[in-house]
C-alpha cells in the first residue's frame, strides 16, 4: 500500500473500530453532530504529512433507526450509521462504513465494504478484539448490501438471547 493510503487504512480498520467500541454511544453523537467534519477533522489533525488530505464534503454520514421487538419483549432500537467514504483507490481501503448498535443490550459491531483485488467489494468486520471477518462479496446495490449488513446485525443480536 502507498504511503499515502496508510493512514485510511490505519483509520478504517483500527482508530475508528477502537474508538466506536470504547465510545458506542458517545461516538455515535459526534460523528452524528459533525458529520462529514468528524472524519476529515480526524485525517487533517492527526495524518502524517504524506497522507492524502479529504475535506468534509468527501464523507457523507447517514442515520438510519429501527425498531424490532422479540417474543413481546419491550421494543429495542437498533441504530445504524453509514458513513460513504471518498473512492477507494487501493485494495482494503473502504467505499462505506457501518457503525451498527443496539441500545438495550449495547451490542455494537463495525462492518466495512472493502475494496478487492478485482475491483468488486467485499463486506468485512472488524471486531472489539481488532479481528477481522470477512462475509463475501457485497452487492454492487449499496442498498442491498445496507439490508444484508443490517441483517447480519439483526442475526447477531437474535443469536444473543
Amino acid at each position: 500500500m502507498r504511503d499515502e493510503n496508510m493512514f485510511r487504512y490505519r483509520l478504517e480498520q483500527r482508530i475508528l473500530p477502537r474508538s466506536f467500541y470504547e465510545g458506542k454511544e458517545n461516538f455515535l453523537n459526534s460523528v452524528l453532530d459533525k458529520n462529514g467534519k468528524f472524519f476529515s477533522d480526524i485525517i487533517t489533525l492527526f495524518a502524517p504529512h504524506e497522507s492524502t488530505i479529504y475535506n468534509e464534503k468527501d464523507f457523507t454520514v447517514t442515520a438510519k433507526h429501527l425498531s424490532y421487538r422479540e417474543d413481546d419483549e419491550v421494543k429495542k432500537k437498533l441504530y445504524l450509521v453509514i458513513v460513504d467514504m471518498p473512492q477507494p483507490e487501493e485494495v482494503l481501503l473502504c467505499r462505506r462504513l457501518y457503525f451498527c448498535y443496539e441500545e438495550f443490550s449495547k451490542t455494537a459491531k463495525y462492518y466495512t465494504s472493502e475494496l478487492s483485488l478485482r475491483g468488486d467489494y467485499f463486506m468485512c468486520a472488524v471486531n472489539s478484539n481488532d479481528t477481522r471477518s470477512n462475509y463475501g462479496k457485497a452487492p454492487k446495490d449499496l442498498e442491498l448490501e445496507f439490508r444484508k449488513i443490517g441483517n447480519m446485525f439483526l442475526k447477531q443480536l437474535i443469536g444473543k438471547n
